[in-house]
């Protein structure tokens, strides 16, 4: 979509401590799970997550739930680094 609207859009490989994930669990020797962006907005760049952004997994119920939650759409990449890391290739 945002390529469509002449927004610079880059996909984003990597690592989530989205559904399976375990505290403590470590990233190394793993494959990238989890994609997400980058979009050039105004000469800067930013990330979102526009999955995550738009609900959550109800794995009991094997069921989307539709939420919307803004933190996923621009946030500090501080912020960001905390439940999404880059693969390193």
């Amino acid at each position: 979509m945002c390529r469509a609207v002449g927004i610079e859009c880059e996909e984003v490989a990597g690592h989530s401590k989205g559904i399976g994930y375990r505290q403590g669990q470590s990233y190394r020797d793993t494959d990238s799970a989890h994609m997400w962006n980058a979009v050039r907005l105004g000469g800067h760049w930013y990330l979102l997550d526009a999955c995550w952004g738009a609900g959550r997994v109800d794995l009991d119920n094997k069921a989307f739930i539709k939420r919307y939650d803004d933190f996923y759409f621009l946030p500090d990449p501080e912020d960001f680094i905390d439940s999404h890391r880059p693969s390193s290739s």
